[in-house]
Parts: C-alpha cells; structure tokens; sequence
C-alpha cells in the first residue's frame, strides 16, 4: 500500500502597519502545480543566490536582489478580491523573480482549469499575461470566479483567515495600494 501524500505547508509572518507577527499558514497543492510549488517553496526558503543587477544604481555599481520573500510588501490590495505580494526586485508591482528556472524570466501557468476560484484563501500565482509567471503571488479575499482559468491556483490558506479578514479592511489608494504597509517579516516551512 502507497503511503498517503501529505501536502507540505509553509507560513508567512506579516507585520500589519505597526503590529507584528501576524501568521498565516498555507497549504501548498503541489500534486497539482508541483513546477509552481517548487519555485514558491524556493522563494519562501530563500536558498537562491542574490541575484546581480549590474548597473542598476548610478556610477554602475550592483545591485543585489535577495531571491527571497522576506522583506518584501503587499504592493496591491483590492478589498473582498484579493492581496497581491512577491514583487522583490521592484516592491511596486512591475518586477518579479523566478527561483526555479533562473535562466528565464518567467515561467508557464500551470494546470489552469482544475480548481475554481471562488473562496477566499486561495493562493495563486499572478501573471503579466499567459505563461508569465515569476514571483508575484496573490491570495483571494473573496469570489474571484472572474479570474478563473488564468492563473495558477497552488494553496490555500489553512490558519490565519482573521488576518486576511484584517487586512481586507485596511485602506487603499487610487492605485489600489495599501495605506498601512503590510510586509511579510518571516517565511518558512
């Protein structure tokens, strides 16, 4: 007899504009996206090197890019959709980093149409069009059927719905970014 599959989890500590330690733990579908799974698992652990960003500040010096989670903010939140996090080589939205495929930019969607998306919780991969993938994730806050079958949905959350409830309700701007910085001060699994 084949021994059960145990999904692996993973957790994320945020601090919530002043408030620390804020966790929420996730389940990781990696029988589902296991590409997708291994890149975040690679995010989350940190174990890539630095990347160099040569010429990326005046005078030509480099500019080293952690190839981790740790330290980076939720650059986008639409209230009751979702919270968008992962951008480390820019903090804004515009950038993002693949672990598992290095010598690429971005990386394929992955099993698209096996899991709808319509709770919050869901943790899925964003995407700059099809197959763009790199290291920005978003979490649902709600029914986002509307998004369904373009990203790849890789977890979901299993402890810390209160502090998706919590940062639901934190404002945002006319570019849809948090007014209370929400950053991610741990990650591990």
């Amino acid at each position: 007899m084949e021994p059960e599959h145990v999904r692996p989890r993973v957790y994320f500590d945020f601090s919530i504009g002043n408030y620390n330690a804020r966790r929420i733990v996730i389940e990781l579908y990696d029988d589902k996206a296991p590409k997708t799974c291994k890149n975040f698992l690679l995010l989350i652990n940190g174990t890539q090197p630095p990347l160099n960003c040569a010429g990326a500040y005046p005078g030509g010096f480099p500019r080293y890019i952690p190839v981790c989670y740790f330290g980076t903010a939720a650059h986008r939140l639409v209230p009751d959709v979702l919270v968008q996090f992962g951008d480390m080589s820019h903090m804004d939205g515009r950038g993002g980093i693949l672990a598992l495929l290095a010598h690429l930019r971005t990386m394929p969607c992955e099993n698209l149409k096996w899991r709808r998306l319509n709770v919050a919780g869901l943790v899925c991969m964003a995407s700059r069009g099809p197959d763009q993938v790199t290291s920005q994730f978003f979490i649902t806050l709600g029914d986002c059927e509307h998004l369904a079958e373009r990203y790849t949905c890789f977890g979901i959350v299993v402890e810390g719905m209160d502090v998706l409830a919590e940062i639901n309700r934190i404002q945002v701007d006319d570019d849809d970014r948090p007014r209370i910085p929400i950053i991610v001060m741990r990650c591990a699994e």
